[in-house]
């Protein structure tokens, strides 16, 4: 067994305590070597076991807590609500489950409980968004330009549409839709700031009030993930 030093250095005292918790971790010949070096040895010799033993001991500390997780194997960005997500989260297409709106007057469903949507966010930094109400009528002819202004107007109330890229802030929980085109042209060029969350899969949108018909309306969107189809 090592003879700890009883000298009252106490940096001396401190070097073999380090040697020997090393050795304890060694095994079979190289042990025997680091003993040799680090017990037998001059004091520079041993002061330079110290040294290696104290980097051994940070590496295994430094494993065994999990701090040099691989960064090939990310954990997985959290799916519950309440917690904190990455971009990598967003990625892929949505599909819509439901868009309410909130107002003084109460709930209201802007383009019916049956509304249909689609949204997408790449691992570029791209998304678009599409909703509709699924009872939009046809125009009498099939050539748009020959449409009339009740059916273009109809047509428009009834759908909503942009693209644009976006950004993630995981303090806030926010998404921000930075808009480069849109339906209703006064939102191009604009920045629409959504409140997210995550809950048993599906993504949640939430809108600060928006001013519509002269009323202020908060809107809440759920969003799931899209399942291919084929048809």
């Amino acid at each position: 067994m090592m003879r700890i030093d009883t000298n009252p250095d106490s940096t001396n005292q401190l070097e073999d305590y380090l040697t020997l918790a090393t050795m304890r971790t060694i095994r079979g010949s190289n042990r025997r070597a680091f003993c040799r070096w680090g017990c037998a040895g001059s004091r520079a010799e041993r002061s330079h076991a110290a040294f290696l033993a104290l980097s051994i001991l940070c590496v295994l500390v430094f494993a065994a807590t999990g701090l040099g997780q691989d960064a090939k194997h990310p954990r997985p960005p959290a799916q519950q609500a309440g917690k904190t997500v990455d971009a990598q989260a967003f990625h892929g297409t949505w599909e819509l489950v439901e868009w309410s709106s909130q107002s003084r007057t109460g709930p209201i469903f802007p383009f019916g409980k049956d509304a249909k949507g689609m949204l997408s966010y790449d691992a570029h930094g791209n998304m678009s968004v599409h909703l509709m109400r699924a009872d939009r009528p046809n125009f009498q002819s099939e050539d748009l330009g020959l449409a009339e202004g009740a059916e273009m107007e109809s047509a428009f109330r009834g759908y909503i549409a942009y693209f644009g890229t976006y950004s993630v802030d995981q303090q806030a929980e926010t998404v921000t839709h930075h808009l480069k085109g849109c339906v209703f042209p006064n939102w191009t060029g604009t920045s629409q700031v959504r409140h997210y969350a995550f809950d048993k899969g599906n993504l949640i949108l939430s809108t600060p009030p928006i001013v519509e018909d002269g009323v202020a309306k908060t809107h809440r969107l759920i969003w799931k993930p899209a399942v291919r189809r084929d048809n």
